[in-house]
């Protein structure tokens, strides 16, 4: 019985102090406006960490609010020079490492290679090689140092039709990044369908969201068009 007593006593005391201002006490009314003050400072850091926190969500996306492409990305991307052959690469941040990705075929048939991002900056040192296993991909660990990256889009989430992407790359093998923008058209368990306009030397470049300016596909093939009654008029009828 002897607690209860000491609760009530407790808040009797609190309630006492808070109520008179005899002894020179906090009034209930100036605790209240004490709290009011130390809310409000507290709305204002809000509203600031979330300007904050929209500024970086705007700086990671493919454009800023003047349509200019966010040199983070660009500089991520990765022109590849061969002997036999031209592609496109980009650097990727996984797993505490830096990794050049780019297609398998944009390697194969060549004995030099020259890489370099849109500042000049050529890449010379390279760790491990890897293969991905029934797919047009490879990766190999840069051991230069790296500033610029991209980050790869969650694993297992839903990637939707007509979503904006755009298709970066070394596009004609003309030796610069050119940005083509496009909506995702269909998808499968390993593959995505794009409407970007991709040619020979986009090969091995990322397709990125817009918004998030995150890689969700890797540039590998085009598709012959059909010629026949059935395609006519459609996207088939066409290369993709």
């Amino acid at each position: 019985m002897s607690r209860p007593a000491i609760s009530l006593l407790a808040l009797s005391m609190l309630s006492l102090c808070l109520s008179t201002d005899s002894r020179g006490e906090v009034t209930t009314a100036e605790k209240i406006k004490e709290l009011d003050a130390k809310i409000a400072a507290l709305q204002l850091e809000k509203a600031a960490l979330l300007a904050e926190d929209g500024a970086t969500a705007a700086s990671t996306g493919l454009f800023d609010k003047n349509g200019r492409i966010n040199p983070r990305i660009s500089n991520a991307v990765l022109i590849i020079e061969g002997d036999q052959s031209v592609g496109t690469g980009f650097v990727v941040s996984t797993e505490g490492k830096k990794f050049l990705y780019t297609a398998a075929h944009v390697f194969s048939g060549n004995s030099k290679l020259k890489i370099k991002n849109t500042t000049g900056i050529h890449f010379k040192k390279f760790g491990t090689f890897e293969a991905a296993e029934g797919a047009d991909l490879i990766r190999m660990e840069i051991l230069d140092e790296v500033k610029d990256f991209l980050e790869i889009a969650a694993t297992g989430a839903v990637i939707r039709i007509n979503s904006e992407i755009a298709a970066l790359g070394n596009g004609g093998g003309n030796g610069v990044v050119a940005v083509e923008k496009g909506r995702i058209l269909g998808t499968s368990a390993d593959s995505l369908e794009v409407d970007a306009g991709i040619i020979q030397g986009n090969s091995g470049g990322p397709v990125i969201y817009q918004t998030s300016g995150r890689v969700v596909g890797l540039v590998t093939h085009l598709t012959s068009e059909r010629k026949d009654l059935w395609s006519e008029g459609t996207r088939q009828g066409t290369v993709r």
